[in-house]
C-alpha cells in the first residue's frame, strides 16, 4: 500500500472524511487500538483543525498566537480540518476549548458557506483514525 488514509472518525463512512494521506514509512503515534480494527492516533504532521473566528482573538499582532475568548460557560467547538477532499467541508467536532486556551494559527482565515475559520494546530486531546491493517509496528511486528 503506497498511502494510508487518516480519517476524522474510526470507519470508512464518507461523513468521517479523510484528513490526511500518509506515505509508506510515515510514523504515527498510536493512542489506542480499537476493537473495530482502527487505531486512534495523534494528529500526524500536516494535520490542522479549524476554530470559528468569533471564538478567537490574536494575542500579539503578526504572531501566530491566539486565545479563545467568549463567555466562561461556552467552550469553542474545534473542527477536524481537511484539505484532502475539498468538496467535503470540515464538520466533525474534534474537541472543545475553554475561554483562555491558547492556540497557534497555521495560516490565513478561511471563509466558506458556514463562516470564517482560523486553521490551527490540533489541540491536545484531539485525535485522528487509521486502519490498523495499514500500519506496521516499529518493532517490525504486524
Amino acid at each position: 500500500m503506497a498511502e494510508a488514509e487518516v480519517r476524522a472518525g474510526p470507519n470508512d463512512n464518507p461523513q468521517l472524511y479523510v484528513t490526511n494521506r500518509l506515505a509508506r514509512g510515515a510514523s504515527v503515534q498510536v493512542v489506542e487500538e480499537l476493537a473495530n480494527g482502527w487505531l486512534k492516533i495523534r494528529p500526524p504532521a500536516g494535520s490542522f483543525s479549524l476554530v470559528g473566528t468569533g471564538y478567537v482573538q490574536q494575542v500579539v499582532p503578526n504572531q501566530p498566537n491566539w486565545m479563545i475568548v467568549g463567555p466562561a460557560d461556552v467552550r469553542a467547538p474545534v473542527l477536524v480540518g481537511t484539505d484532502v477532499k475539498k468538496e467535503v467541508p470540515s464538520q466533525i467536532e474534534g474537541s472543545r476549548l475553554a475561554r483562555g486556551a491558547q492556540v497557534t494559527s497555521l495560516g490565513a482565515v478561511r471563509v466558506d458557506e458556514q463562516g470564517s475559520w482560523l486553521p490551527i494546530e490540533p489541540p491536545p486531546g484531539e485525535f485522528r483514525y487509521l486502519r490498523a491493517d495499514a500500519v506496521t509496528r516499529s518493532d517490525g511486528s504486524p
